[in-house]
């Protein structure tokens, strides 16, 4: 049920503000706090926007006339709501900059795990196997002459891919922070998917590669890094 709630966390702030799909999927996974509001002169239900904490908080709001046969609202608890709202903005700011609000050690890893793929990059592109058997060790001398030489190409075009994505990793670390969380969400989808690839379509390898044991550690990692981009940084102490 906690997997599940996280994920309602993300799909409730997107649903349309009232109606019963919104309502419904918040008492699914477990959210009982939301608004509930009857208004008489309404023949539906109703939505609006109310602020708490000096945030804007979307809440579900239905009609109970059987319970209040006037006009009457109940706010039970709007702060699950404003969670998930709040990791929802996080995830995908409004504005991109540099204003992030998550932990340091996020940044930190982030700027190691982009010198990294930087790195790898270049040597799948410049390297004269691609990597594909010095690092990979696929046993590329026991291929035919054209399959070899799709093996290190297919890996040239991989290390281009992958440092576009050092290049966007770039451009977040120094110029658009605010998109930390959501590229640790990425990093975690992108190793996860690898080793279910893996599993999918195995790989003939002489040996066990980095990057099999990277597929294990990583996502975890992200996974830890994500958490920690996404949960705001407490207040400065202040200078004695």
């Amino acid at each position: 049920m906690g997997v599940l709630r996280v994920v309602s966390q993300l799909i409730l702030p997107i649903l349309p503000d009232s109606g019963p799909l919104s309502i419904g999927v918040a008492r699914l996974f477990g959210w009982p706090r939301v608004v509930l509001w009857e208004d008489s002169a309404s023949a539906g239900p109703q939505s609006r926007e109310s602020e708490r904490d000096g945030s804007i908080v979307r809440a579900a709001w239905v009609r109970l006339r059987p319970f209040f046969p006037t006009r009457a609202a109940v706010c039970v608890d709007c702060g699950s709501i404003q969670r998930s709202l709040g990791v929802w903005k996080r995830l995908f700011p409004e504005q991109l900059d540099n204003d992030y609000q998550g932990h340091r050690v996020a940044i930190w890893v982030f700027g190691l795990i982009t010198l990294i793929t930087t790195l790898r990059s270049l040597v799948h592109i410049f390297a004269p196997d691609g990597g594909a058997q010095s690092i990979a060790t696929i046993p590329l001398d026991q291929m035919t002459a054209g399959g070899s030489e799709g093996v290190i190409t297919t890996f040239a075009l991989w290390g281009l891919s992958q440092l576009l994505l050092a290049f966007l990793y770039m451009a977040t670390l120094f110029r658009y922070r605010a998109l930390l969380p959501l590229m640790w969400l990425l990093f975690v989808v992108e190793y996860v998917g690898r080793f279910l690839i893996g599993v999918w379509k195995p790989v003939l390898f002489v040996d066990t590669p980095p990057g099999a044991t990277a597929n294990l550690v990583f996502p975890v990692l992200g996974a830890i890094m994500l958490v920690l981009a996404l949960r705001p940084r407490g207040p400065e102490p202040a200078l004695a």
